[in-house]
């Protein structure tokens, strides 16, 4: 052992050092607080990966058990109302979602997406692009385009209202939409 005042050496069994009389200190590892987490650290991940330095038993390893989360109940739901635009020929055209009528209608630039119908139109008093129908629930809507001979909702109870281009107007199932002179009747399944 070497004396940590004077340097010279000395047996391992003496308590002080012969040439200075200092006092003989075991030496100490020197690690830092860092390595010492690290070594901990890296004991823990050894041991949690099965692989242990000595030859004693892993520890048990507690299993946490979590509470089985029942799946919510099935709950029988009915499909969404189908809405349906019915021509003078018959004809019932399903609106799902909001849709453009016309004899050729056409997305405008700014408005977000939407389906087409095209209707057959030998009067050309439908516009190209006349209304949009938008469906819900309970009731569906109508706007006008900007159409050329604009767009008036006759109510089941016979009340009419003109839609001015760009507002929208509700419109309850049985509920007749006349598009210029031609006329379609809005149902729901």
């Amino acid at each position: 052992m070497r004396c940590g005042v004077c340097g010279s050496e000395f047996g391992r069994r003496a308590s002080e050092c012969a040439e200075c009389a200092a006092r003989a200190v075991a030496p100490q590892p020197v690690q830092s607080q860092h390595l010492q987490q690290t070594i901990e650290l890296s004991g823990i991940v050894a041991q949690a990966r099965g692989r242990f330095d000595s030859d004693a038993p892993a520890p048990a390893i507690r299993e946490l058990s979590t509470p089985a989360i029942a799946p919510p109940p099935r709950v029988a739901t009915r499909p969404a109302p189908t809405w349906h635009l019915v021509t003078p020929d018959g004809m019932r055209h399903p609106i799902r979602s909001a849709t453009a009528i016309g004899r050729s209608p056409m997305l405008t630039a700014g408005r977000p997406r939407y389906d087409l119908l095209a209707l057959a139109d030998a009067t050309k008093s439908l516009s190209k692009t006349h209304a949009l129908i938008r469906p819900y629930a309970e009731y569906c809507t109508v706007e006008d385009l900007g159409s050329m001979n604009g767009v008036l909702v006759r109510g089941v109870d016979g009340i009419e209202s003109q839609v001015d281009p760009g507002e929208s107007v509700l419109v309850e199932p049985g509920a007749v939409l006349q598009f210029g002179g031609f006329l379609a009747g809005v149902v729901r399944d």
